[in-house]
């Protein structure tokens, strides 16, 4: 793991949002004063990493890390690992019983690979290869945990070893060899189980096996020389039942064609239903001619109509002529009457002009006497000669008025009777010439009277034909009726060819049809007969040629079919198969006793590298080899930074224990050391876990690609100081990113990259330096 990019904000110090940009920077130092917050950016990459903080000693505890007076602290940690890169987000919550973690997430290639704490956790952990512990053993040695690898039990450092030299996958291999020898052991205890099963397949059953191939072949080709003659056989005999089937029917058929008793009887109705009708049509036809003779009755009555209508009007006329003279002379009494009113009337106006002056007089008006104006109107009684005068005269008038009128009324009557008159002459006249003579009104009715006994006598006879005709039809219908159900019958067997049918003879048709019924009846009794004998014959030979075939086919045990070649044909296929299934089962023995063979010297191989890849065994091995190692190259280390004082050995249990040379080399545990010699020792033992386990570590173990280094240097002289920073620089020149903590100026001096650390009232700050 290699840190790339730190952000985080309220994170203990760091209130506000700060940024360390670790791209480029193999080796660098975190300085600044005690207090400023140094060691806190180193817990916000672990905090971001596994969600907990090593220097509060409890996993579980993370609510000192949100700044004071803040909500909330988030870290965003940007780092790779073997070349890719990865993005772990982490924010802190306060909550009034601590604080919450939940929101958590893990990205790469723009890809989400953790969405909660724990995803986040347990894929950290996939990726680095290292659980919270033994990171914080390897990788970030924390304030105080210097000493913590040096003072482990030896199966903690076990552990930690087989973590990182990733022995696991030498365990895996055993297991997986162990698993591999049960799995041959088992495949070849199946191959000899399959092996007992094929104990028939042997040369001489092979060789049998063919034999009745050869047979069965030969058997086949028999049948196929016979199978055209029996096929034959088979559809004379099924042509044979065919052809009785169809006679059978073709005589049910027939056998359905009766003869109608009634039919005879039908004809007769109807030849004298047309009979009586030409009868009836006759006499209409006779009567009709005789009317044709006789003059037109309505011409007739038309005559003595207007005859007796003239006779009406003459007599009409005249009394009109009569009322008209009438009116004439009433007209002329009231116009002389009305003359003499009136005379009357003037004479009276001129004896009585000045009465009848002051009648026409008007107020205000001028008087046509004096010429004066008329102030008012003289008011005097009318003399009684002026109003008896107006009103004879009035009177007259009206008389001669309403004579007027009447003799308009009567003038218009004679004007109209004199023309009916006109009228009627004119028609009655017309009408004579048209007769050829003017026939007396006795004679028109003469001749009426014959007509009407004429026309009885048609209507008659036409009442006659009607009903002639109505029994006709209804004959027709029902002869319809039966013609249809003549054309049914024949229809039945019109395939057979019956006789064409005589549409005008009902009986005759039947009777035709009936015969050739009978006729065509005993020819197919007959037919049948001798269709059923060609069947039974047909039958009867093929049974004979399959009794022989039957014969050979029971002596190779094929059981027969209706298609004899077919039963040979599967048995055929049959004895092929056996032939091919053993010699298969042949080839599979072999193939089985070299499987078994193989599988056996394979669980052999597998067993044996099982045992040696046991714990006890090459993981053994490997450990007491990374610890000799380790001890080597931590005693080189240890004995240059104690200048020569101390050196490592460990026990039989994986125990260190230090040598003191200064002391006649006495042997002393790890846990005598003082403060100052403890940190020397892991320091040597943290620098050399990171350089010699990489040579040991499988593939896809844990690497160690980065080392922090967190305070503990304060305990150091000026010159162990020098030969430890010599020892960091050198561990950072080999391609490993080498982080320390520290706030010794000498030694900070000597590291080019340095983030300064400051503290104002506020936040914290850091400042990327390259000296």
């Amino acid at each position: 793991m290699r840190p790339i990019r730190l952000e985080l904000e309220g994170f203990t110090a760091y209130r506000e949002l700060t940024v360390c940009d670790f791209s480029g920077a193999e080796l660098f130092v975190l300085t600044g004063p005690t207090g400023a917050g140094k060691s806190s950016l180193i817990d916000a990459m672990t905090f971001a990493l596994y969600g907990s903080v090593p220097r509060y000693g409890n996993p579980q505890l993370v609510h000192p890390v949100v700044s004071q007076g803040k909500l909330e602290a988030k870290v965003r940690f940007d780092f790779s690992v073997e070349g890719r890169r990865f993005t772990a987000v982490r924010v802190v919550r306060r909550t009034k019983s601590g604080a919450t973690t939940k929101e958590a997430r893990l990205e790469s290639d723009g890809k989400m690979l953790a969405g909660n704490a724990d995803e986040l956790t347990a894929r950290v952990r996939e990726i680095l290869g290292f659980d919270f512990t033994q990171f914080t053993t390897c990788v970030v040695l924390p304030q105080g945990e210097f000493a913590r690898f040096l003072h482990d039990t030896p199966a903690e450092r076990q552990d930690l070893l087989i973590k990182l030299l990733g022995v696991g996958v030498y365990e895996n291999m055993g297991n997986r060899a162990r698993i591999r020898e049960a799995a041959a052991a088992q495949k070849a205890a199946l191959h000899r189980e399959e092996l007992e099963r094929m104990a028939d397949a042997r040369e001489d059953k092979k060789k049998t096996a063919k034999a009745r191939v050869s047979e069965l072949e030969a058997l086949k080709k028999e049948i196929e020389s016979q199978e055209p003659e029996l096929e034959a056989l088979v559809r004379k005999a099924e042509e044979m039942r065919s052809r009785a089937e169809t006679i059978e029917k073709e005589k049910e058929l027939l056998e359905g064609i009766p003869m109608p008793s009634d039919a005879a009887r039908l004809s007769e109705k109807i030849a004298a239903a047309k009979e009586a009708l030409a009868d009836a049509r006759s006499a209409g036809a006779a009567f009709e001619e005789a009317l044709s003779r006789l003059p037109d009755r309505e011409t007739l009555r038309e005559l003595l109509d207007r005859r007796q209508r003239l006779s009406e009007a003459v007599p009409a006329s005249g009394e009109a002529q009569k009322a008209l003279a009438r009116g004439e002379e009433e007209k002329l009494a009231a116009e002389a009457e009305e003359r003499k009113a009136r005379d009357l009337l003037e004479e009276a106006r001129r004896n009585l002009a000045a009465h009848d002056l002051r009648g026409h007089l008007t107020k205000g008006g001028s008087c046509p006497v004096c010429l004066q104006v008329v102030a008012a109107i003289p008011r005097a009684a009318a003399p009684p000669a002026l109003t008896s005068a107006e009103k004879a005269a009035s009177k007259a008038a009206r008389e001669r008025s309403r004579a007027d009128g009447a003799w308009q009324e009567a003038s218009k009557r004679a004007a109209l009777a004199a023309e009916r008159v006109r009228e009627l002459t004119s028609r009655v006249e017309a009408l004579e010439k048209r007769l050829g003579g003017a026939p007396s009104e006795a004679e028109i009715a003469s001749k009426l009277e014959g007509i009407a006994s004429a026309t009885r006598a048609r209507d008659e006879a036409r009442e006659r034909e009607r009903s002639a005709e109505k029994t006709a039809q209804k004959l027709s219908s029902e002869e319809r009726e039966a013609f249809r159900r003549f054309e049914e019958a024949r229809d039945r067997v019109a395939a057979l060819g019956p006789p064409p049918s005589q549409r005008d003879n009902l009986n005759q048709a039947w009777s035709d049809l009936f015969e050739w019924a009978q006729r065509e009846l005993s020819r197919r009794i007959a037919a049948a007969r001798d269709t059923a004998e060609a069947a039974k014959a047909a039958e009867s030979e093929r049974k004979t040629k399959l009794s022989a075939i039957a014969a050979r086919a029971r002596a190779l045990q094929v059981p027969l079919s209706e298609r004899p070649r077919d039963a040979v044909v599967t048995a055929l296929a049959k004895a092929a198969q056996e032939v091919e299934r053993i010699g298969a089962a042949l080839e599979r023995a072999s193939c089985m006793r070299e499987a078994v063979k193989k599988e056996t010297e394979e669980a052999k191989v597998a067993g044996a590298l099982g045992q040696h890849l046991k714990s006890t065994g090459f993981e053994r091995w490997l450990l007491e080899e990374a610890f000799e190692r380790l001890a080597s190259g931590a005693t080189a280390i240890l004995h240059e930074l104690s200048s020569g004082q101390y050196s490592f050995e460990y026990d039989e249990r994986l125990n260190f224990e230090v040598i003191d040379h200064r002391s006649a080399d006495e042997r002393r545990s790890a846990r005598t050391l003082s403060g100052g010699e403890t940190f020397l020792a892991s320091l040597a033992l943290a620098l050399t876990l990171a350089e010699q386990t990489a040579e040991l570590a499988a593939k896809g173990s844990a690497r160690l690609e980065s080392l922090f280094l967190d305070e503990g240097f304060g305990t150091l002289d000026d010159e162990t100081l020098e030969v430890v920073a010599s020892a960091i620089e050198e561990l950072g020149s080999r391609g490993r990113m080498v982080g320390v903590v520290t706030h010794q100026g000498n030694l900070a001096a000597r590291i080019p990259v340095q983030y300064r650390v400051s503290k104002n009232p506020v936040t914290s700050t850091v400042t990327r330096v390259v000296l």
